[in-house]
């Protein structure tokens, strides 16, 4: 197996680019997006800090390592991928554990999301 060092993708600066990219609940099927939720998210993302971006970013690279690592099977695809359909899906991934995470930093944001 390659060493994850080198990869083609790289999750640490897919992890920057989608906190900069406006959430638009793309991780979630239609039937699951919630418009409230959305935009609680996406607050909650325009409010991160350079410092929150980067504690992200590596938070979704040592994540994606462990998972490569350990040889789980939603990493491996990504990442054997010889298309870009494996970057677009860790895209997916990333942008949902953006949703959560963001929402843990501004839990004043995240209230009322089960109403």
């Amino acid at each position: 197996m390659k060493p994850y060092d080198e990869l083609a993708i790289v999750p640490y600066q897919i992890a920057q680019t989608v906190c900069g990219e406006p959430y638009t609940g793309q991780d979630l099927s239609p039937a699951r997006r919630d418009a409230r939720q959305v935009a609680k998210v996406e607050a909650a993302r325009q409010q991160m800090t350079a410092e929150q971006v980067a504690t992200f970013a590596s938070f979704a690279d040592e994540r994606c390592r462990v998972a490569y690592e350990r040889g789980a099977d939603w990493m491996l695809k990504c990442a054997r991928s010889r298309s870009n359909r494996g970057r677009d899906q860790l895209y997916v991934y990333i942008r949902h554990w953006l949703a959560g995470s963001t929402l843990r930093l501004h839990p004043a944001l995240a209230g009322g999301l089960s109403d």
